[in-house]
């Protein structure tokens, strides 16, 4: 007539346990997530960098074949240029924030800069 009664001896979580747990998976998501896209902006502007080298070899032996810049409204105009591996839209060239790349010519000096990467 005596009923069992069966206690467990396993401590189970508390619910103030499990919150606490999961705020602390929140903060580190968090954290990662603004890390992340700081990787991202480096790993483009670093693309930018490259391509801008690339664009400017392209421009020294367009410019040497017809002592002219390839330019038009201060973007550079990719039609005329063989190139590999390099974004275009519209004819000009793209930077990864799909931006045109811009250039400022004086006499035969240039300078090429993206609006995205200061």
């Amino acid at each position: 007539m005596h009923k069992k009664k069966f206690i467990s001896n396993k401590r189970k979580f508390t619910l103030v346990e499990l919150m606490f747990c999961v705020g602390i998976l929140i903060i580190l998501i968090g954290i990662g997530w603004i890390n992340g896209a700081k990787v991202l902006r480096k790993s483009a502007d670093t693309q930018i960098k490259a391509e801008i080298k690339q664009i400017s070899a392209l421009i020294r032996v367009y410019y040497d074949d017809h002592k002219v810049f390839p330019v038009k409204d201060d973007k550079i105009l990719a039609e005329y240029l063989d190139y590999k591996m390099l974004n275009v839209q519209d004819g000009y060239f793209v930077d990864p924030y799909d931006e045109p790349y811009e250039m400022t010519v004086t006499g035969q000096a240039y300078k090429i800069r993206s609006s995205s990467h200061p």
